[in-house]
């Protein structure tokens, strides 16, 4: 079927993006601009779902901040609504979606494998920490092996900082230990983050923002239905389009946020260990193939449109700033990493 019209201004649609896609282009710029598109939605899935299964290998999500998901996922709810009010175009529709549910994806698994499923937590010890902290009631098993099972009673209780430990009667003690009280430093490839060290609060979550947001709207169509149709149906696009930026906007400043916490949690970790890299390097394609289709867009051509879709440009541009730290981040740490070790 073709597309009809057939040609713009002497320019023949695209028969080759028509046979492939089902989508009218006319002109190599709307022809690069709708490849940037599903560059930029190959991008973004390739983005997030490398963290996924990092998160599933490791059975650990605390190397991802929470904070750092939590307004990540609101900058996503935001930015779908805004899409979806300001009529944006269909692949930023379709990544909306998509940023919505690997969010929510994420964010469950860093819930369950902090409190549902916690990886078990192992600490070493030397041979001799046994007597060093003289406990009176352990019970050594085979003496000859590395690892050892010791019971611990129910009653003791040495320090905060052992109080997983206290959950389970068994404790892997091995020979190649840290020389208590544990070290949060020593070695670079354990298990656990210093989120395992310390207790920390967790943020109550910030989506009913969104939520409230949601229902006012609704409120506002419905209280708008005993006007006339002439009066309802002008007041609520004038509403679509007033709550559309809002979100659009309130989308690209939660964006620009959301890398911060992260930023700083590498920063205290003085790791990226349980990070995928490929998170923050797709990220960063993405954004640029995102901003770049905008850009090459007809529709943008028109200064109403531009400004429309100008809050999503500024909120992919400034992020690639904050991917572009956060990738040095994973240079230092890990090229320190490998010179800790070849020393």
């Amino acid at each position: 079927m073709e597309c009809t019209p057939t040609s713009i201004d002497g320019v023949v649609y695209n028969h080759f993006i028509k046979a492939i896609f089902g989508e009218c282009v006319y002109g190599y710029k709307e022809t690069l601009s709708l490849l940037f598109g599903y560059a930029s939605i190959i991008s973004w899935l390739n983005a997030q779902l490398p963290q996924v299964i990092e998160n599933y290998r490791r059975s650990s999500a605390e190397s991802l901040s929470l904070t750092f998901l939590m307004i990540w996922l609101a900058g996503d709810i935001s930015n779908l609504v805004g899409c979806l009010l300001t009529d944006q175009l269909a692949f930023q529709k379709y990544l909306g979606v998509y940023f919505v549910w690997i969010d929510l994806t994420l964010l469950t698994q860093w819930v369950y494998y902090k409190y549902i499923s916690p990886p078990p937590t192992l600490v070493h010890l030397p041979e001799n920490a046994i007597s060093a902290y003289d406990y009176p009631d352990l019970k050594v098993q085979n003496p000859h092996s590395n690892i050892r099972p010791v019971s611990i009673p129910r009653n003791y209780n040495h320090s905060p900082s052992s109080s997983r430990a206290e959950q389970s009667p068994l404790l892997t003690i091995s020979d190649e230990a840290l020389s208590p009280p544990y070290s949060a430093s020593a070695s670079p490839s354990k298990w656990y983050t210093l989120g395992d060290m310390t207790p920390q609060r967790t943020p109550s979550p910030r989506i009913a923002l969104s939520a409230i947001f949601m229902f006012s709207l609704r409120t506002q169509a419905s209280s708008t239905l005993t006007t006339t149709p002439l009066i309802h149906s002008a007041a609520l696009q004038i509403d679509h389009l007033m709550v559309g930026r809002f979100f659009a906007w309130l989308c690209a400043g939660l964006y620009l946020a959301s890398r911060v916490p992260q930023i700083l949690k590498n920063q205290q970790r003085k790791s990226v260990d349980g990070l995928s890299s490929a998170l923050f390097i797709f990220a960063a394609l993405g954004n640029l193939t995102y901003t770049t289709s905008i850009l090459l867009s007809s529709a943008m051509q028109s200064r109403a449109k531009f400004v429309e879709a100008l809050p999503y440009l500024l909120g992919s541009i400034g992020t690639l700033v904050f991917d572009t730290i956060i990738f040095s981040q994973f240079i230092w740490y890990r090229r320190r990493r490998i010179d800790s070790v070849g020393a």
